[in-house]
C-alpha cells in the first residue's frame, strides 16, 4: 500500500516534522505547498523552512519532487 497526503505550510512559518517523522520509512507521497525556498531546488534565495526542510530531508533520505518553473508569480 501507499500512503499520499498534502500540506499547506503558511509563509513565515515551519513544516510539521513532528508529522513527517511519522511517514518517514513508509510508502508515502507527501504534496504541499510548503513555502520553503532552498538555492539547492532553484530558488534565488533560502529561507528559514527550506533550509529545515533540506536538512531533514537529508537526514531521512527523503527525496523532493519539484516542478521545473516557479508555481507563484
Amino acid at each position: 500500500p501507499i500512503q499520499i497526503g498534502t500540506i499547506y505550510v503558511p509563509p513565515g512559518t515551519m513544516p510539521p516534522f513532528q508529522l513527517l517523522d511519522k511517514y518517514k520509512n513508509d510508502n508515502c507521497f507527501i504534496f504541499g505547498d510548503l513555502n520553503a525556498k532552498h538555492t539547492e531546488w532553484g530558488c534565488e534565495k533560502n529561507n528559514q523552512s527550506g533550509t529545515h526542510l533540506l536538512k531533514w530531508i537529508e537526514a531521512t533520505g527523503n527525496e523532493l519532487i519539484l516542478p521545473n518553473k516557479p508555481t507563484s508569480k
